[in-house]
This record gives structure tokens, sequence and C-alpha cells, in this order.
């Protein structure tokens, strides 16, 4: 393998941690005066969907839930302006981008829009560690359309053969990433199941080992 491109929410950023913060603390500069934080922490969870709804239904959704949220445009624009200071990265990252950098061409490839899943890249203080990132709104085209793989591999400068691709969804990242001939690693998390990833990765020492094993038995 030369090249390996990672999906960025759920598999670099811990999207569900980063948001529980956030929220936890929106919740508590607006409705500390209320007992329902747990509730609204919870329910905008379930609505959110692991960030496939629009922001803007879950919060319109929480306003009519709750008789106390007359607000939601203004929380909106917090969530806009604002989750980039809640980031947090799953544990094992920046040690594995240590270990990888240099050995390999690295790349992020994510949907989402440019100025936020840009900002949450520098928020974590990962950027310096890609020779590309590609970001959906910024291309135009998203997960899983082959063209963006695609692209991907040509800015790379790496045929997909050589590729591994790094995500947590099924379709979106490892099938769409398998369709055009790059290894798929799924990022195991409790969200999905998957059942024809090439490889299992449960914590980032593993994705080392696992290209470490690779390199071996094909040199």
């Amino acid at each position: 393998m030369e090249a390996v491109i990672f999906d960025l929410d759920g598999t670099l950023l811990d999207r569900d941690a980063t948001l529980r913060r956030f929220l936890t603390d929106q919740y508590d500069r607006h409705f500390s005066h209320i007992d329902e934080k747990e509730c609204f922490v919870e329910l905008f969870m379930e609505l959110d969907q692991g960030g496939y709804v629009s922001k803007s239904e879950v919060y319109d959704t929480l306003q009519r839930k709750f008789d106390w949220l007359q607000n939601a445009k203004l929380l909106l624009n917090e969530y806009k302006t604002g989750l980039k200071h809640y980031c947090v990265a799953y544990d094992g990252v920046h040690k594995m981008l240590d270990g990888l950098y240099g050995r390999y061409k690295l790349a992020v490839l994510t949907n989402g829009t440019s100025e936020m899943q840009s900002a949450h890249i520098r928020a974590l203080g990962i950027e310096a560690y890609f020779d590309c990132i590609l970001i959906s709104e910024t291309e135009g085209m998203k997960k899983p359309e082959p063209d963006l793989f695609s692209r991907a591999s040509n800015r790379l400068e790496v045929p997909f053969q050589k590729c591994v691709f790094v995500g947590d969804h099924p379709e979106n990242d490892i099938a769409g990433a398998q369709n055009v001939g790059m290894k798929g690693y799924w990022k195991v998390n409790d969200r999905y199941s998957c059942a024809f990833a090439d490889e299992y990765i449960t914590h980032f020492n593993h994705l080392v080992f696992t290209l470490q094993a690779e390199e071996r038995m094909t040199g």
C-alpha cells in the first residue's frame, strides 16, 4: 500500500463526543434553569442520525417538542459557528498519524460543508499530516460517488489498488472505496454493521499493525 485515505466524522473525529460536549454547554448557557438537559441532548442525538439529518430540521423539531425552547435559529447558528471549539479526536489518532506520516501518502475524504469540515480538521490539529483534503461541498460531489474516490487517487498520484480507505460508514466509505478498487477498512462502531470490509479496525494501533503486516507480506 502507498496511500491511506480517511473519512473524518466517526473515523478521526469522535463526532458523538464532540456533539455531546457542545450540546451540554449550549444547554447550560441557555436553559440551566430547566431540568431537562439529558432529554435535550439525547433527543438531539437521536434526531441527528449520525449527522445525516439537517441541523435546521433537528432544532425545529426540538422547538416543537419543548415549549421552553423558542430560539431555534439562534441555537442553529451557534452550532454552525461554534461546534469547532468542542472537537474531540478518537484515542490514538495523533500517534497513528505520526506513525504513518512519511511512510504513506495521506488524505482526508469527507462529506459535509467546506467551512465546517475544514474548521474541524484544523481544530484537531491534524491538517499538516495530509497531502490532500477533499470535502464534498468543494468537490461538487459526495461519497459514495466513484468519481470522488477517483479524484482522491488522482491527487495523491497513487493507483486505486495501492490505496486503503478507512471509514465508519458501510456504504459511503467501505463499499464506495471497494467499488473503485481500493481496500476498505471499516472503523468498528455501534451505529452500523459491516460484513464485507477488507479489515476491521477497533483501535488505530490495529490500523498501523495491519498496514505493517501487509508490507511484510508483499515486500
